[in-house]
């Protein structure tokens, strides 16, 4: 999970998270303003609530990058905001990698505002 400032300079934030660890896709979601997230409690009924909104559904990231053929890339695991403009740092790696060969080890998304491209 990346929390990033979303498009249009607002203030508003974005945030960008892995899905289930099957797929290791990336998605992007709103998220509440400060006030929102301060005036929530446990008695805040369930209706007033802050639900997030999809502004990018889930890709796959993985099937898109290109690594080293003996490389079985296959986990995202964690994600950098690296600029001003949202750019995202993947680091990526083998659930299993046991004869250590895996070296590339980062991916750079360098259009965040398109995660499906």
């Amino acid at each position: 999970l990346v929390v990033r400032a979303a498009a249009g300079g607002d203030g508003a934030r974005t945030m960008v998270l892995v899905g289930h660890s099957h797929q290791q896709a990336l998605g992007e979601f709103t998220m509440p303003d400060d006030e929102r997230l301060r005036a929530a409690n446990a008695s805040t009924p369930i209706g007033e609530l802050y639900m997030a909104q999809n502004v990018q559904p889930f890709a796959a990231l993985l099937a898109r990058a290109s690594f080293g053929a003996d490389e079985l890339i296959d986990r995202i695991g964690g994600l950098h905001v690296l600029t001003d403009d949202g750019a995202l740092l993947a680091s990526v790696y083998e659930y299993y990698d046991a004869a250590g060969d895996n070296v590339n080890t980062h991916v750079l998304l360098t259009q965040p505002g398109a995660l499906d491209a």
